[in-house]
Order: C-alpha cells, then structure tokens, then sequence
C-alpha cells in the first residue's frame, strides 16, 4: 500500500498488488476529515489509518462507502475500537 497525493487537500491510499478484496481508498483533509471507501480487513483498515496519519492527525468524522462490498468498510471495526464517532 502507498499514500499518493491527489491534490492540495485530497489523498489516496493505493494497493499495488490488484489482488481480489484490495481496495484503494481517499482521504479529503478538510471540515473534520472524510475518507472515501475504507479496506477489506482489518491489517488493510490499520495500514490506511497509519498512511493517512501522515497528512491528517485525527481519525476522520466522515466515511463514504461508495458500496457495500466486504473490501469497503472495514474501517467500522477499528473506528469502533478507537472510540470514534465517525459517521456514515
């Protein structure tokens, strides 16, 4: 996975390897942070988390899951152990 920058505000974690259930997903920095699409597991989830770090401190306040397949959202499990209020 590698944290590319879009634009002045906009990020995008990417996965390389193209592999069933990898997921890429995008970060606006702004209004509380959003996160668009999350990853397919949890290891995927923490390393998104950790690469976003990089440009945003905070866990963000908003998830667009532009879908509902498994490789999207499992962001849900580590904001709910982190004792986040993200909404979605």
């Amino acid at each position: 996975m590698k944290l590319q920058q879009v634009s002045e505000n906009c990020f995008a974690v990417l996965n390389e390897k193209n592999r069933v259930c990898d997921a890429n997903s995008g970060l606006i920095n702004r209004g509380g942070g959003v996160v668009i699409d999350t990853q397919s597991d949890l290891p995927h989830a923490h390393k998104m988390i950790e690469l976003f770090g990089k440009v945003w401190p905070a866990m963000p306040k908003r998830v667009i899951n532009t879908h509902e397949d498994g490789d999207h959202v499992a962001i849900r499990k580590v904001a709910k152990a982190k004792g986040s209020d993200i909404k979605y």
